[in-house]
């Protein structure tokens, strides 16, 4: 017990001294406990939606900003991150991102507001973001060519798997836990993958080291942000064409009327609109094709004239 507690402790002190001696297949492992939590957090808060609104009485819109705010975080920096991992090597990157991660997870399950929750996750895709360019870039490091694609397709399992079981584990969690259950689970398993990463991963640098586009990365991050806040919160502000089609409530007035009587009988034409029966009569104009688009239908069956 006391031989443990000293590894744990040096390994505390100095979390980049181990790793260069551990086989690559221990630090695949290592590396897939925390992809496999950064893809089921992608999925698994869906489920947890309609629970999120009653509890922090939350409007749809914000709603689905809890899961866009992760996705979009996650996209925009992975190229960034990349280089941060060329730069200062892939392990260091890699326990920052897992360290901000945990982190973001408590403050999710802490949240009191859906503005505060939205928040931490856009920290959690933004940490998501720092973990996932440096597994690849271990796996290629640690793996030579002849066993690379085994472990890259262990890699994109476990990545494909965790996105799929989202939803049921989500469910679950929920069920027995409550929505909160979906983030707090995250934080013995990054504390976890972070002692088994500074144990089992290299301190390894590449040797050449890449230029920073900030420019770039500043640009298509703006622009994605604007393409999917105007997709997800344009309704909410009215944007839409100034001008929509007429949505006449009429059928075209060349579609000839049909009066029909109380017992059933019907007429052809408006000509004749009384029953031979006696019987008091209605007419109606029957429906040209509904168009393709759909301000161009129908909105009410009209009646003759």
């Amino acid at each position: 017990m006391s031989r443990t507690r000293l590894k744990l402790h040096r390994l505390l002190r100095n979390p980049f001294s181990s790793g260069s001696s551990t086989s690559p297949q221990a630090a695949l492992y290592a590396l897939c406990v925390s992809f496999f939590m950064i893809c089921l957090d992608a999925t698994v808060v869906n489920v947890a939606v309609p629970d999120i609104r009653a509890s922090l009485g939350a409007s749809l819109n914000e709603a689905v900003w809890v899961n866009s705010a992760y996705a979009l975080c996650y996209a925009v920096p992975l190229i960034l991150a990349g280089r941060l991992g060329d730069r200062y090597g892939p392990k260091r990157i890699f326990l920052a991102g897992l360290t901000g991660f945990t982190a973001a997870s408590l403050a999710c399950a802490l949240a009191p507001s859906a503005s505060v929750l939205i928040a931490a996750r856009a920290v959690q895709g933004l940490a998501a973001a720092l973990i996932a360019p440096q597994t690849m870039s271990l796996i290629v490091h640690l793996f030579p060519a002849e066993r690379r694609g085994r472990a890259l397709g262990v890699w994109g399992a476990v990545g494909g798997a965790a996105m799929a079981a989202g939803p049921v584990i989500g469910g679950l969690l929920i069920t027995w836990t409550g929505w909160r259950g979906i983030f707090l689970v995250n934080i013995p398993v990054g504390i976890v993958g972070w002692i088994a990463a500074a144990r089992l991963l290299p301190d390894w640098r590449p040797a050449k080291e890449h230029r920073l586009d900030l420019w770039g990365i500043a640009l298509s991050g703006l622009g994605l942000t604007a393409l999917v806040f105007g997709v997800q919160s344009g309704e909410a502000y009215d944007w839409g064409p100034s001008s929509a089609p007429s949505r006449s409530p009429r059928s075209s007035p060349s579609a000839p009327c049909v009066w029909r009587c109380s017992c059933g009988g019907s007429t052809a034409t408006p000509a004749s609109r009384s029953c031979p029966c006696g019987c008091s009569t209605t007419g109606t104009s029957p429906q040209p094709p509904l168009p393709a688009e759909p301000w161009e239908r129908p909105w009410a069956v009209s009646s003759c004239p």
